[in-house]
Order: C-alpha cells, then structure tokens, then sequence
C-alpha cells in the first residue's frame, strides 16, 4: 500500500572495492609481472622526482592512464 517499487540496485557491501578500482589493479598487476617489479619501481622513482606522482596509489592510476594513451598513438600510427 505505501511501498514504492522501483528498479532493482545491486547490493553491496560497504566496503566493496569499485569496479574501475579492481580493473585497473589487476592490469596494472599484469604490466607489473611482464616488465617486472624493477622497472616499475624506477619508473614510479622517476614519476615522483618529476612530480607526477606522490604515492604508490597514485602511480598506478597514473601509469594505467598514460598506457591507455598508447592505444590511441598506435591506431594513429596504423592508420598512416
């Protein structure tokens, strides 16, 4: 009588991850085991010292974004 329906929402739990969160850890997780944890810590040393970065967790989203770059530069390439 006084209830309204709407549409359904999925539930979560209060301290779920987010989706985009999870996805870009678990590349990031990917590129890390192909190029190694070395390389990854020199290029995050060398992102701080030019102040790109501040923190392990920014590193990663920033690296993420910058290889998702990549794909544009190649279709690019390609098309020439």
């Amino acid at each position: 009588m006084g209830f309204k329906y709407s549409m359904a929402k999925k539930p979560v739990s209060p301290k779920a991850t987010p989706i985009t969160t999870l996805a870009r850890e678990i590349v990031f997780t990917y590129f890390q085991q192909e190029h190694g944890m070395t390389t990854m810590a020199r290029i995050m040393r060398n992102a701080k010292v030019k102040g790109l970065v501040k923190n392990p967790k920014e590193f990663r989203k920033w690296m993420i974004t910058e290889i998702s770059k990549t794909v544009t530069t190649i279709d690019n390439w390609l098309q020439q």
